[in-house]
């Protein structure tokens, strides 16, 4: 029920003891989206991607049956900064769940133009053999130029081998997608318009100038915190994490925290500012139908801003009661703006109204 913003291919893997079907020397997957059918010795792994799905239909091989190995390519990346002192690291893993052992591994990473891709010092994107449920892992610096704006990127990894006594060639491939950050421009932002390097949220999305409704995105409301309202803002149910980089250019953020007056679960959540890994401002417990406080925190130098909330309740059931948590009209100082400069962006749309 965690929703997590994602950047990773991740190769899940399942026992062929688990589903129930009968020992055999190895296994034969067919993938019911593609139709592709492959060979797996005693572990189903596929490299999937955030929100993806994977089907197979599985049966023990026929006797002679021979079929190319499942060889997945998963990948996972950190958050990626613009710029020649920015970058990050990618991770690869390239595994082998076919009968027989793979030679001649081989990987590449394929990254939009202009970003260069080096594998890191002391790991190797290559394998003379790689046999059952053996793997490849391969770290990667991955440099970012100016200019690149804050966004979601695809990243493309394959993994070539040779298979079989007749040593065909063959490849796979998957993609990860990688977030790019940079840091905000002079002036004072509201902190909703401004893009998440990653959050985290008990149930569905963070929502941007709405309350969290639930699962789904887009289901809140007008922000109201006390009987007050907001058309700005950040919807949570709390525990959630909102992280921004700031990359040392912000001093301060402002903002009103507190229950949502949608909030079924007459608990208490408790609003934290962290500047990189310090905490520099807290509310302590804000009970249900209070007031709403207000936050300010110094963030000078500082190369991250996260906002954490946490929550205190369980619900009769005796499982925790996810308080609707919101950051209200939350306002973020950077560069050289003043408290007289404009909130940027200066208009705002309505989408959600109350009687």
């Amino acid at each position: 029920d965690r929703d997590v913003t994602g950047v990773q291919t991740c190769a899940l893997p399942i026992s062929v003891s688990a589903t129930g079907l009968a020992p055999a020397r190895a296994y034969r997957l067919q993938d019911l989206w593609s139709g592709q059918v492959l060979e797996a010795k005693s572990t189903i792994s596929a490299a999937v991607p955030a929100h993806g799905t994977v089907v197979y239909r599985v049966r023990p091989l026929a006797a002679g049956e021979r079929l190319a190995p499942s060889v997945t390519a998963g990948a996972s990346v950190g958050t990626l900064i613009a710029g020649a002192s920015g970058g990050g690291s990618l991770t690869t893993t390239v595994t082998n769940r076919g009968a027989d052992p793979i030679r001649n591994v081989a990987v590449t990473v394929q990254a939009p133009a202009g970003w260069a891709v080096t594998s890191s010092s002391g790991t190797s994107s290559r394998a003379r053999w790689l046999g059952t449920d053996a793997a490849l892992r391969t770290g990667w610096t991955v440099r970012v130029p100016d200019g690149v704006s804050a966004g979601s990127y695809p990243i493309t990894v394959t993994a070539s081998y040779v298979w079989g006594y007749r040593h065909t060639a063959t490849s796979t491939a998957s993609e990860v997608i990688a977030t790019v950050v940079t840091a905000p421009a002079s002036g004072r932002w509201s902190l909703s318009s401004l893009p998440m390097a990653s959050s985290a949220n008990a149930v569905g999305p963070v929502e941007l100038d709405q309350s969290n409704g639930g699962a789904a995105q887009g289901d809140g409301a007008l922000i109201t915190i006390g009987g007050q309202y907001y058309d700005r803002g950040l919807g949570t149910t709390a525990p959630s994490e909102i992280d921004y980089y700031l990359g040392g250019q912000c001093s301060q953020p402002v903002t009103d925290v507190g229950v949502d007056d949608e909030a079924s679960a007459a608990t208490p959540a408790t609003f934290t500012v962290y500047a990189d890994n310090a905490a520099v401002a807290s509310s302590g417990p804000v009970a249900a139908g209070a007031a709403p406080k207000t936050l300010t925190a110094n963030l000078t130098g500082a190369a991250w801003l996260r906002l954490v909330t946490t929550g205190s309740g369980t619900s009769s059931a005796g499982t925790p009661a996810n308080d609707h948590a919101d950051w209200a009209a939350p306002v973020l100082t950077c560069g050289n703006a003043g408290a007289s400069d404009p909130v940027q962006p200066t208009e705002q749309t309505l989408y959600s109204f109350e009687s």
